[in-house]
């Protein structure tokens, strides 16, 4: 690497990848009117193609995010569709709740908070975040 990039590169880091049955997009805004909201929806290269995310004030309740995640339009591979093996939903619910609870108690201190991809690993496997961006502000 650093026949590269010189002898100027200070490091790098080396992650395995991530595999999983879906992605989903998981995030947070504060809006100053009406408190934090949790946004979650197709994640990976889906977030922007498709009109399919979910918003809701936080906190969130584990019942509000299973509603959450089945009004999208990825639920059905979410469930295992044409035989794919069913993503961890419990998993996905539990972040959905966690991000939910943050936003809530850093309210308007997280100006925002993006996971995307959050990659929902097959039933009792877990959820792995790839690529996480957060915006703290002095209130």
């Amino acid at each position: 690497m650093t026949g590269r990039f010189g002898e100027h590169m200070e490091g790098v880091l080396i992650q395995a990848q991530a595999t999983g049955t879906a992605e989903l997009i998981l995030g947070t805004v504060s809006d100053a009117g009406f408190g934090p909201f949790v946004l979650v929806g197709s994640g990976g290269i889906f977030a922007e193609l498709f009109d399919d995310a979910g918003l809701a004030p936080a906190p969130v309740t584990p019942e509000g995010a299973a509603a959450l995640l089945a009004g999208l339009k990825i639920w059905p591979i979410l469930q295992g569709a044409r035989g794919r093996a069913k993503a961890d939903i419990k998993a996905a619910i539990d972040a959905v709740v966690a991000i939910g609870w943050l936003a809530a108690e850093l309210g308007p201190r997280l100006a925002e908070l993006d996971i995307n991809p959050l990659i929902l690993r097959v039933e009792g496997q877990g959820v792995v975040a790839v690529d996480v961006r957060a915006r703290l502000v002095e209130t």
